[in-house]
């Protein structure tokens, strides 16, 4: 984790209009409880609660895109080098769920009593979420932020929080959208019917990052020379040497080696060496 570039003094407060939001929040939320914890669940809601939790919904869901927006777009990537705000990020996706799966039993409550019982649960189960998620921003993230930042990042924090506020003025904020989470499979090859000395395929690719399969045949190297990112070599079977900064290191199945951007080295192989690549453009985190 990045240290703070300064302690600061600043009469700035970058996270002061995020509390008042906050508090603002908490208002509507103390309504929706009242109104959840008043319905019969026996029978289909009726026009004037339905009309009620609506009214609340609807302001929630557009203050709460633009309180998200303004945290994420703004605040967050100025304070992520000071301390990371992926949890605040997973609690978003996780309470956008929970208010996505509240607002559809809401339009079913309207005419069918059987799930007037689960959006009174799913709803109290979002504004506990939210609450909680509330003081932890609150008691830890927000002083945390004004203390890292110094004034020229809180300066540029509010003025961005600003133009997502005037944005949502003229169009409503859209909810936050995450590329889907995936997993991709790759088959390491049998090498032994390789006739080069050096033998190398691309195994798989995601974003920044590419992974490689190396075959050394016996006796034989790679010689010196450097990559622009940074390289984890694994040795999956064989034997031999890893050489660089006038040092050698012994490769033996199950050796593994981080290689910083820019390294000159060298592989030498003891008997026909199959070894994993892992190409990013930085395994510091």
């Amino acid at each position: 984790m990045s240290q703070p570039a300064q302690t600061s003094q600043s009469t700035l407060q970058a996270c002061e209009s995020l509390i008042r939001e906050h508090r603002a929040t908490e208002v509507k939320l103390d309504s929706l409880e009242a109104l959840l914890n008043g319905v019969d669940v026996n029978v289909t809601l009726p026009p004037d609660t339905a009309a009620a939790i609506q009214e609340i919904l609807a302001i929630l869901h557009a203050e709460l895109n633009t309180h998200f927006a303004c945290e994420e777009q703004a605040l967050f990537p100025a304070a992520e080098k000071y301390h990371p705000m992926v949890l605040m990020e997973v609690e978003h996706e996780q309470l956008l769920e929970l208010r996505t799966q509240m607002e559809d039993l809401f339009a079913q409550a309207v005419q069918a009593v059987e799930a007037v019982a689960p959006l009174r649960e799913t709803g109290l189960q979002f504004i506990e979420e939210l609450r909680n998620h509330i003081v932890r921003e609150d008691a830890g993230i927000f002083p945390t932020c004004e203390r890292s930042l110094n004034d020229l990042e809180k300066a540029e924090v509010i003025a961005g929080m600003d133009r997502i506020r005037a944005a949502a003025q003229v169009t409503p904020t859209p909810t936050i959208q995450r590329e889907p989470r995936h997993f991709k499979t790759f088959q390491f090859q049998d090498g032994a019917n390789y006739d080069r000395a050096v033998m190398v395929s691309q195994l798989g690719e995601e974003g920044p990052m590419k992974i490689k399969q190396m075959t050394i045949q016996a006796g034989e190297s790679l010689p010196d020379h450097w990559s622009p990112k940074a390289v984890m070599v694994y040795c999956v079977s064989g034997s031999g040497v890893f050489k660089a900064n006038h040092q050698e290191q012994p490769l033996m199945p199950g050796t593994g080696i981080l290689i910083t951007p820019q390294l000159n080295h060298a592989i030498e192989a003891r008997t026909t060496c199959q070894l994993l690549l892992v190409m990013a453009d930085s395994f510091d985190h």
